[in-house]
Protein backbone atom coordinates (compact mmCIF):
# COMPACT_ATOMS: atom_id res chain seq x y z
CA UNK A 1 0.00 0.00 0.00
CA UNK A 2 2.84 2.40 0.79
CA UNK A 3 4.38 1.69 -2.61
CA UNK A 4 1.26 1.83 -4.77
CA UNK A 5 -1.23 4.06 -3.00
CA UNK A 6 -1.72 7.79 -3.49
CA UNK A 7 -3.62 9.29 -0.58
CA UNK A 8 -3.53 13.05 -0.89
CA UNK A 9 -6.21 12.81 -2.22
CA UNK A 10 -6.87 9.05 -2.11
CA UNK A 11 -7.05 7.32 -5.46
CA UNK A 12 -8.18 3.91 -4.21
CA UNK A 13 -8.78 1.77 -1.14
CA UNK A 14 -6.31 -0.84 -2.28
CA UNK A 15 -4.37 -1.85 -5.36
CA UNK A 16 -4.55 -4.52 -8.01
CA UNK A 17 -1.79 -7.01 -7.21
CA UNK A 18 -1.33 -7.79 -10.92
CA UNK A 19 -1.04 -4.23 -12.21
CA UNK A 20 -0.22 -2.12 -9.13
CA UNK A 21 -3.03 0.24 -10.12
CA UNK A 22 -5.37 1.66 -7.42
CA UNK A 23 -8.56 -0.31 -6.90
CA UNK A 24 -11.93 0.29 -5.28
CA UNK A 25 -14.68 -1.92 -3.90
CA UNK A 26 -17.53 -2.41 -6.37
CA UNK A 27 -16.14 0.14 -8.80
CA UNK A 28 -18.76 -0.83 -11.38
CA UNK A 29 -22.54 -0.70 -10.81
CA UNK A 30 -23.93 -3.98 -9.51
CA UNK A 31 -26.53 -5.37 -7.11
CA UNK A 32 -24.38 -4.84 -4.02
CA UNK A 33 -25.46 -1.64 -2.20
CA UNK A 34 -22.02 -0.99 -0.72
CA UNK A 35 -19.24 1.34 -1.75
CA UNK A 36 -19.80 1.83 -5.52
CA UNK A 37 -16.32 3.17 -6.21
CA UNK A 38 -16.33 5.86 -3.56
CA UNK A 39 -13.60 6.93 -1.15
CA UNK A 40 -14.99 6.61 2.38
CA UNK A 41 -13.85 8.50 5.47
CA UNK A 42 -14.62 5.41 7.54
CA UNK A 43 -12.41 3.03 5.57
CA UNK A 44 -9.27 5.17 5.66
CA UNK A 45 -9.47 6.47 9.20
CA UNK A 46 -10.16 2.94 10.52
CA UNK A 47 -7.29 1.27 8.72
CA UNK A 48 -4.73 4.01 9.15
CA UNK A 49 -5.44 4.16 12.87
CA UNK A 50 -4.43 0.51 13.09
CA UNK A 51 -1.40 1.08 10.88
CA UNK A 52 -0.25 3.78 13.31
CA UNK A 53 -0.74 1.28 16.14
CA UNK A 54 1.44 -1.18 14.23
CA UNK A 55 4.01 1.56 13.68
CA UNK A 56 4.16 2.30 17.41
CA UNK A 57 4.31 -1.41 18.25
CA UNK A 58 7.26 -1.91 15.92
CA UNK A 59 9.00 1.30 17.07
CA UNK A 60 8.84 0.13 20.69
CA UNK A 61 10.77 -2.96 19.57
CA UNK A 62 13.49 -1.04 17.79
CA UNK A 63 12.10 -1.13 14.25
CA UNK A 64 11.14 2.23 12.76
CA UNK A 65 8.98 2.39 9.63
CA UNK A 66 9.04 6.09 8.84
CA UNK A 67 7.28 5.48 5.53
CA UNK A 68 4.26 3.96 7.35
CA UNK A 69 3.95 7.02 9.57
CA UNK A 70 4.52 9.51 6.76
CA UNK A 71 1.88 7.79 4.61
CA UNK A 72 -0.73 8.26 7.34
CA UNK A 73 0.31 11.87 7.89
CA UNK A 74 -0.08 12.65 4.20
CA UNK A 75 -3.68 11.51 4.37
CA UNK A 76 -4.25 13.42 7.63
CA UNK A 77 -2.88 16.60 6.08
CA UNK A 78 -5.24 16.21 3.14
CA UNK A 79 -8.09 15.48 5.53
CA UNK A 80 -7.59 18.76 7.38
CA UNK A 81 -8.54 20.65 4.23
CA UNK A 82 -11.76 18.63 3.96
CA UNK A 83 -13.06 19.69 7.37
CA UNK A 84 -15.78 22.32 7.33
CA UNK A 85 -15.62 25.30 9.71
CA UNK A 86 -18.27 23.70 11.94
CA UNK A 87 -15.98 20.69 12.49
CA UNK A 88 -17.78 18.23 10.22
CA UNK A 89 -16.35 15.92 7.56
CA UNK A 90 -18.03 14.51 4.44
CA UNK A 91 -18.90 10.83 4.31
CA UNK A 92 -17.23 10.06 0.96
CA UNK A 93 -15.46 11.53 -2.07
CA UNK A 94 -14.92 10.75 -5.72
CA UNK A 95 -11.59 8.89 -6.00
CA UNK A 96 -8.49 10.95 -6.65
CA UNK A 97 -10.27 14.27 -6.07
CA UNK A 98 -11.48 16.68 -3.41
CA UNK A 99 -15.01 16.43 -4.83
CA UNK A 100 -17.57 15.26 -2.29
CA UNK A 101 -19.68 12.26 -3.26
CA UNK A 102 -21.84 12.06 -0.14
CA UNK A 103 -22.24 15.11 2.09
CA UNK A 104 -23.86 13.22 4.96
CA UNK A 105 -21.91 14.58 7.93
CA UNK A 106 -23.18 12.12 10.53
CA UNK A 107 -20.07 10.04 9.77
CA UNK A 108 -17.81 12.75 11.23
CA UNK A 109 -17.28 10.52 14.28
CA UNK A 110 -15.00 8.32 12.15
CA UNK A 111 -12.27 10.97 12.04
CA UNK A 112 -11.79 11.53 15.77
CA UNK A 113 -9.68 8.55 16.87
CA UNK A 114 -7.46 8.66 13.79
CA UNK A 115 -6.72 12.38 14.13
CA UNK A 116 -5.81 11.95 17.79
CA UNK A 117 -3.55 9.03 16.89
CA UNK A 118 -1.66 11.03 14.27
CA UNK A 119 -1.40 14.21 16.38
CA UNK A 120 1.94 15.96 15.99
CA UNK A 121 3.67 18.90 17.63
CA UNK A 122 5.10 22.26 16.48
CA UNK A 123 6.32 20.57 13.29
CA UNK A 124 2.80 21.07 11.96
CA UNK A 125 2.57 24.85 12.42
CA UNK A 126 2.08 25.28 8.67
CA UNK A 127 -1.23 23.52 9.06
CA UNK A 128 -2.82 25.73 11.68
CA UNK A 129 -0.63 26.05 14.74
CA UNK A 130 0.19 23.67 17.53
CA UNK A 131 -1.51 20.27 17.41
CA UNK A 132 -3.73 20.92 14.37
CA UNK A 133 -4.81 17.27 14.12
CA UNK A 134 -5.88 17.26 17.76
CA UNK A 135 -7.79 20.50 17.31
CA UNK A 136 -9.50 19.04 14.24
CA UNK A 137 -10.47 15.97 16.28
CA UNK A 138 -11.92 18.15 19.03
CA UNK A 139 -13.93 20.20 16.55
CA UNK A 140 -15.22 16.97 15.01
CA UNK A 141 -16.16 15.64 18.44
CA UNK A 142 -18.03 18.80 19.37
CA UNK A 143 -19.86 18.86 16.03
CA UNK A 144 -21.05 15.27 16.17
CA UNK A 145 -22.06 15.48 19.82
CA UNK A 146 -23.93 18.76 19.62
CA UNK A 147 -25.69 18.04 16.34
CA UNK A 148 -26.39 14.31 16.59
CA UNK A 149 -25.24 12.24 19.55
CA UNK A 150 -26.82 14.27 22.32
CA UNK A 151 -30.04 13.95 20.29
CA UNK A 152 -29.64 10.14 20.35
CA UNK A 153 -28.75 10.03 16.67
CA UNK A 154 -26.00 7.41 16.19
CA UNK A 155 -26.24 6.95 12.44
CA UNK A 156 -24.31 5.64 9.47
CA UNK A 157 -21.43 3.67 10.95
CA UNK A 158 -21.24 1.18 8.09
CA UNK A 159 -20.33 2.04 4.53
CA UNK A 160 -23.56 0.81 2.98
CA UNK A 161 -26.06 2.49 5.33
CA UNK A 162 -25.79 6.26 5.65
CA UNK A 163 -29.10 6.93 7.40
CA UNK A 164 -29.69 3.98 9.75
CA UNK A 165 -29.09 3.79 13.50
CA UNK A 166 -26.42 1.13 13.94
CA UNK A 167 -24.02 -0.12 16.56
CA UNK A 168 -20.88 0.77 14.62
CA UNK A 169 -21.75 4.46 14.81
CA UNK A 170 -21.73 3.93 18.58
CA UNK A 171 -18.53 1.88 18.79
CA UNK A 172 -16.59 4.15 16.44
CA UNK A 173 -17.72 7.18 18.42
CA UNK A 174 -16.68 5.38 21.61
CA UNK A 175 -13.16 4.95 20.18
CA UNK A 176 -13.01 8.61 19.20
CA UNK A 177 -14.26 10.04 22.48
CA UNK A 178 -11.96 7.74 24.48
CA UNK A 179 -8.98 8.80 22.36
CA UNK A 180 -9.77 12.45 23.04
CA UNK A 181 -10.18 11.79 26.76
CA UNK A 182 -6.91 9.88 27.00
CA UNK A 183 -4.99 12.62 25.20
CA UNK A 184 -6.54 15.66 26.87
CA UNK A 185 -7.86 14.43 30.23
CA UNK A 186 -10.98 16.53 29.63
CA UNK A 187 -13.91 14.91 31.44
CA UNK A 188 -16.46 15.92 28.82
CA UNK A 189 -14.96 13.40 26.42
CA UNK A 190 -15.30 10.62 29.00
CA UNK A 191 -18.96 11.44 29.56
CA UNK A 192 -19.54 11.32 25.83
CA UNK A 193 -17.64 8.04 25.64
CA UNK A 194 -19.98 6.61 28.27
CA UNK A 195 -22.98 7.72 26.24
CA UNK A 196 -21.55 6.03 23.13
CA UNK A 197 -20.74 2.84 25.04
CA UNK A 198 -24.16 2.73 26.70
CA UNK A 199 -25.83 3.11 23.32
CA UNK A 200 -23.68 0.50 21.55
CA UNK A 201 -24.13 -2.19 24.20
CA UNK A 202 -27.90 -2.18 23.66
CA UNK A 203 -27.16 -4.10 20.45
CA UNK A 204 -25.66 -7.04 22.39
CA UNK A 205 -27.91 -10.08 22.92
CA UNK A 206 -28.09 -10.89 26.62
CA UNK A 207 -30.05 -14.15 26.31
CA UNK A 208 -29.59 -17.47 24.57
CA UNK A 209 -32.00 -17.74 21.65
CA UNK A 210 -32.89 -21.42 21.04
CA UNK A 211 -32.35 -22.75 17.54
CA UNK A 212 -35.29 -24.42 15.70
CA UNK A 213 -36.24 -27.84 17.09
CA UNK A 214 -37.46 -29.03 13.70
CA UNK A 215 -34.06 -28.67 12.00
CA UNK A 216 -31.03 -30.95 12.26
CA UNK A 217 -27.94 -29.44 13.79
CA UNK A 218 -25.80 -30.11 10.70
CA UNK A 219 -28.23 -28.02 8.63
CA UNK A 220 -27.95 -25.02 10.94
CA UNK A 221 -25.28 -22.37 10.53
CA UNK A 222 -25.66 -21.45 14.19
CA UNK A 223 -25.36 -24.68 16.13
CA UNK A 224 -27.79 -25.59 18.89
CA UNK A 225 -25.06 -26.03 21.51
CA UNK A 226 -23.61 -22.53 20.93
CA UNK A 227 -25.02 -19.74 23.09
CA UNK A 228 -26.15 -16.56 21.33
CA UNK A 229 -25.31 -14.43 24.37
CA UNK A 230 -22.85 -11.83 23.12
CA UNK A 231 -23.83 -11.59 19.46
CA UNK A 232 -24.49 -8.04 18.30
CA UNK A 233 -27.44 -6.84 16.28
CA UNK A 234 -26.11 -5.08 13.20
CA UNK A 235 -28.54 -2.16 13.03
CA UNK A 236 -32.10 -1.13 13.79
CA UNK A 237 -32.94 -2.14 10.22
CA UNK A 238 -33.35 -5.90 9.77
CA UNK A 239 -32.59 -8.64 12.26
CA UNK A 240 -29.09 -9.88 11.41
CA UNK A 241 -26.38 -10.27 14.05
CA UNK A 242 -22.61 -10.55 13.93
CA UNK A 243 -19.58 -10.51 16.22
CA UNK A 244 -18.26 -7.10 15.22
CA UNK A 245 -18.02 -5.86 18.80
CA UNK A 246 -15.37 -8.46 19.63
CA UNK A 247 -13.03 -5.66 18.57
CA UNK A 248 -14.38 -3.40 21.32
CA UNK A 249 -13.40 -5.47 24.35
CA UNK A 250 -10.59 -3.01 25.05
CA UNK A 251 -12.85 0.04 24.73
CA UNK A 252 -15.19 -1.27 27.44
CA UNK A 253 -12.18 -2.22 29.55
CA UNK A 254 -11.06 1.38 29.26
CA UNK A 255 -14.49 2.61 30.34
CA UNK A 256 -14.26 0.32 33.35
CA UNK A 257 -10.82 1.60 34.35
CA UNK A 258 -11.67 5.27 33.84
CA UNK A 259 -15.11 5.24 35.50
CA UNK A 260 -14.75 2.41 38.02
CA UNK A 261 -18.12 1.04 36.91
CA UNK A 262 -17.92 -2.79 37.02
CA UNK A 263 -20.72 -3.07 34.46
CA UNK A 264 -18.29 -2.11 31.70
CA UNK A 265 -15.89 -4.80 32.90
CA UNK A 266 -18.63 -7.38 32.43
CA UNK A 267 -19.35 -6.11 28.92
CA UNK A 268 -15.64 -6.37 28.10
CA UNK A 269 -15.63 -9.97 29.36
CA UNK A 270 -18.64 -10.89 27.22
CA UNK A 271 -17.10 -9.32 24.13
CA UNK A 272 -13.81 -11.10 24.74
CA UNK A 273 -15.36 -14.56 25.24
CA UNK A 274 -18.92 -14.93 23.96
CA UNK A 275 -18.22 -13.46 20.54
CA UNK A 276 -16.10 -16.59 19.93
CA UNK A 277 -19.01 -19.00 20.46
CA UNK A 278 -19.30 -19.87 16.77
CA UNK A 279 -15.67 -19.28 15.89
CA UNK A 280 -13.97 -22.02 13.89
CA UNK A 281 -11.30 -23.82 15.94
CA UNK A 282 -9.08 -26.86 15.32
CA UNK A 283 -11.30 -29.90 15.74
CA UNK A 284 -14.44 -27.72 15.76
CA UNK A 285 -14.70 -26.08 12.36
CA UNK A 286 -18.50 -25.55 12.42
CA UNK A 287 -18.69 -26.29 8.66
CA UNK A 288 -16.15 -23.58 7.80
CA UNK A 289 -12.99 -24.08 5.81
CA UNK A 290 -10.22 -23.46 8.36
CA UNK A 291 -9.56 -22.51 12.01
CA UNK A 292 -10.08 -18.81 12.65
CA UNK A 293 -12.84 -18.41 10.09
CA UNK A 294 -16.22 -17.03 11.11
CA UNK A 295 -19.39 -16.02 9.32
CA UNK A 296 -21.36 -12.85 9.81
CA UNK A 297 -24.91 -11.57 9.31
CA UNK A 298 -26.54 -14.52 11.01
CA UNK A 299 -30.21 -14.77 11.87
CA UNK A 300 -31.44 -15.32 15.43
CA UNK A 301 -35.01 -14.06 14.90
CA UNK A 302 -36.03 -14.18 11.24
CA UNK A 303 -33.93 -16.70 9.29
CA UNK A 304 -33.08 -18.20 12.67
CA UNK A 305 -30.04 -20.43 12.65
CA UNK A 306 -28.95 -19.43 9.15
CA UNK A 307 -26.71 -16.73 7.69
CA UNK A 308 -26.74 -14.52 4.63
CA UNK A 309 -23.04 -15.08 4.02
CA UNK A 310 -22.22 -18.78 3.92
CA UNK A 311 -18.52 -18.10 3.51
CA UNK A 312 -16.27 -16.56 6.11
CA UNK A 313 -15.36 -12.87 5.96
CA UNK A 314 -11.85 -11.84 7.06
CA UNK A 315 -12.94 -8.71 8.91
CA UNK A 316 -14.65 -10.83 11.57
CA UNK A 317 -11.40 -12.64 12.35
CA UNK A 318 -9.47 -9.37 12.31
CA UNK A 319 -11.87 -7.86 14.84
CA UNK A 320 -11.24 -10.72 17.26
CA UNK A 321 -7.50 -10.07 16.97
CA UNK A 322 -7.76 -6.30 17.46
CA UNK A 323 -9.95 -6.74 20.54
CA UNK A 324 -7.47 -9.16 22.10
CA UNK A 325 -4.34 -7.19 21.29
CA UNK A 326 -5.99 -3.86 22.11
CA UNK A 327 -6.80 -5.16 25.59
CA UNK A 328 -3.30 -6.58 26.06
CA UNK A 329 -1.76 -3.29 25.02
CA UNK A 330 -3.99 -1.31 27.35
CA UNK A 331 -3.66 -3.37 30.54
CA UNK A 332 -2.02 -6.79 30.53
CA UNK A 333 -3.11 -7.59 34.09
CA UNK A 334 -6.73 -6.80 33.26
CA UNK A 335 -6.42 -8.87 30.09
CA UNK A 336 -5.20 -11.87 32.11
CA UNK A 337 -8.09 -11.43 34.53
CA UNK A 338 -10.71 -11.19 31.82
CA UNK A 339 -9.21 -13.92 29.62
CA UNK A 340 -8.92 -16.42 32.46
CA UNK A 341 -11.65 -18.63 33.92
CA UNK A 342 -14.47 -16.77 35.58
Amino acid sequence: MIKYGEFSPPSGKGFNIDTGEPSLTNCKPNHVPCCKGRIYLRAFTDDMRWLLTAYQWELARGREHYDWWRWCVEFAEWLLWQQKPDGSFPRSWYPGTDSIYDDNYQSTCNAMAFLVKVTGDDFWTAHGGRFPFLMAAERAGDFIWENHHQLKQWVGGTLDNNNIQDKEAGTLSLKGYLALYEYTGDGRWLERARAAGDYAETFIYGWNVPMPDDQENEDLQWKKEASTVGVNKISTHGSGVDQWMSGDADEYARLYKYTGDPHYKEIARILLHNTKNMGSLPGRLYDLYEPGAQQEHRGVSSNRGQARHRGALPWVTVNHITGIFGLKDFDMDLYRELAGPR
